[in-house]
């Protein structure tokens, strides 16, 4: 398992440049881990309503470059969250819609109850997600 783990992040951080650009950063904080950064994954930019587009993040570790692994009950997850925009109504839903860590599934929020911010204040999404 471990030489498995090793191999993951070995190829996770032996990326192209063009694979480079497939990971867009609009937000960061620092935790017990250090510099945190939210990653926009542009591979999984969908559209799921009239003008409603979700996208899944990572979360990547920036001083130790290399994203942020989990482990739940012996398994581990390489931690990432699922995001809303409405391109249309411009704006951004900052809490997490999903998550793939089982234990964040019970703070998730919904997109009735969603606090929508000005997507003007988020321009990574914006031009990532709405091309603005």
């Amino acid at each position: 398992m471990r030489r498995f783990l090793v191999m993951l992040v070995l190829v996770t951080l032996s990326q192209s440049a063009s694979a480079d650009e497939r990971w867009v950063p609009f937000k960061s904080n620092r935790n017990d881990w250090g510099l945190i950064q939210h990653q926009i994954d542009r591979q999984t930019i969908r559209h799921e309503a009239p003008s409603t587009w979700t996208f899944w993040t990572r979360m990547w570790r920036v001083e130790k470059k290399e994203p942020l692994v989990a482990s739940y009950y012996g398994s581990l997850i390489f931690w990432s969250q699922k995001f809303a925009v409405d391109c249309a109504a411009r704006k951004f839903g900052p809490q997490f819609i999903d998550s793939n860590l089982p234990s964040e599934r019970k703070h998730k929020a919904t997109l009735a109850a969603m606090r929508w911010r000005d997507l003007g204040k988020y321009p990574a999404v914006a031009k990532a997600v709405c091309g603005k």
